[in-house]
């Protein structure tokens, strides 16, 4: 074609201009059509604009309420009877959400009771054979002896389950946006996946072992190949079912913001002094916490008690600057019980023939006070029926 417009006849080449740009539009047309087709509802602004309302609501965030407004000069063509239906759906996706973490937080409770379980069976075992009953049974003997490799982590199961049962509450009211339950679901989520991390390595380890031992694979019919399996894939199970539901509250409603204030709001010193006695409580789990997963093979211990524990003294914290009403909440009542039952072990164990210096039990003691007293001003502040 080109060249016989180059080598033709004059008159043919420019016939040949003037009908090409003619061609044009016709091959523009079905583009054009396509384009319009696939943003012609893009152009409905009345609907675009409670989509993108509807994303802001659904953080949850107060700071963000200036994007439930319509833009300035829009307001005729958004008025505040459409932006009403996209709050409502927000809303219906917030509790949608806190109704499937409800059963994740279930599910996690049933995780951390069976750690809870096979430790006392344990402990029961031991307690039997010092008295020299032997009423248990051969299975009874077997979660005794599976349950030691698991620690002395009773006190800390204890606080974890509490922690959970407050956070399956919390999200059968919908209020797992509220402070108190994002810092307990950090401090889940953090234990529990330093404890997910630990114990999947220290079970591809014990397999690589057991493969390069001299019995091969058939060691895993061994009893203490079995138990020490076991005891991992317990710690396994526990860390993924508790840690799904604790980070999923996170990414949902957001990260939370620790409160370091100890004075309380109304100017009570009693409170004043247990909410100090509450943040000394908090430090000190940190920093136990801290060496135990740093410098000791008790990493389960360590990881409970560094984020867990210290998570419920925080709130508790957190409570009592707030006064006796915040006090008075179930949530409050049932982490207080759980610190005061922690507390009352530890200094148990200090007293005990395998116990230690008296030195420790100062920070037991002083735990066990600001339970006591922010358990008894709450139950004292509760409304009579």
């Amino acid at each position: 074609f080109g060249s016989s417009l180059g080598s033709g006849n004059p008159k043919m080449r420019a016939a040949g201009r003037r009908k090409t740009p003619a061609a044009l539009p016709l091959v523009a047309v079905p583009i054009c059509a396509a384009v319009f087709s696939a943003h012609s509802s893009a152009w409905a602004a009345p609907r675009a604009a409670p989509q993108v309302v509807s994303r802001f609501v659904a953080h949850g965030d107060p700071s963000k309420r200036w994007a439930c407004m319509p833009p300035r000069g829009v307001a005729g063509r958004f008025p505040a009877s459409r932006l009403a239906p996209a709050k409502a759906e927000a809303k219906d996706t917030a509790s949608l959400s806190d109704a499937l973490l409800q059963d994740g937080y279930d599910r996690a409770l049933l995780g951390v009771r069976l750690l809870l379980l096979v430790q006392v069976i344990s402990a029961l075992r031991v307690a039997g054979s010092a008295l020299g009953i032997r009423t248990l049974s051969a299975a009874g003997h077997w979660l005794a002896v599976f349950g030691q490799a698991l620690g002395p982590l009773v006190p800390s199961l204890l606080v974890a389950t509490a922690t959970l049962r407050v956070l399956s509450g919390a999200a059968s009211r919908n209020r797992l946006n509220g402070g108190t339950f994002r810092v307990l679901a950090f401090g889940l989520s953090s234990a529990f996946c330093i404890a997910l991390y630990h114990n999947s390595f220290q079970l591809v380890s014990q397999l690589i072992g057991i493969a390069k031992g001299a019995e091969g694979l058939s060691a895993l019919c061994s009893k203490s190949a079995l138990l020490a399996l076991g005891g991992v894939a317990a710690w396994i199970f526990s860390a993924v079912s508790v840690f799904w539901p604790a980070y999923s509250t996170l990414k949902v409603h957001g990260l939370p913001e620790l409160k370091t204030s100890i004075t309380s709001s109304g100017g009570n010193w009693p409170l004043t002094l247990a909410a100090t006695s509450y943040a000394l409580t908090a430090i000190h789990q940190v920093i136990w916490g801290g060496a135990l997963i740093l410098y000791s093979d008790l990493k389960g211990l360590g990881v409970l008690r560094c984020f867990v524990v210290a998570a419920c003294a925080h709130v508790c914290q957190t409570a009592a600057v707030n006064g006796p009403k915040r006090l008075a909440s179930e949530t409050y009542r049932i982490l207080n019980l759980a610190l005061i039952v922690d507390s009352v072990a530890r200094i148990a164990f200090v007293l005990g023939p395998a116990g230690g210096s008296p030195f420790l039990l100062i920070f037991p003691a002083i735990s066990l006070c600001a339970a006591s007293s922010g358990w008894l001003v709450g139950r004292l502040a509760m409304p009579k029926a």
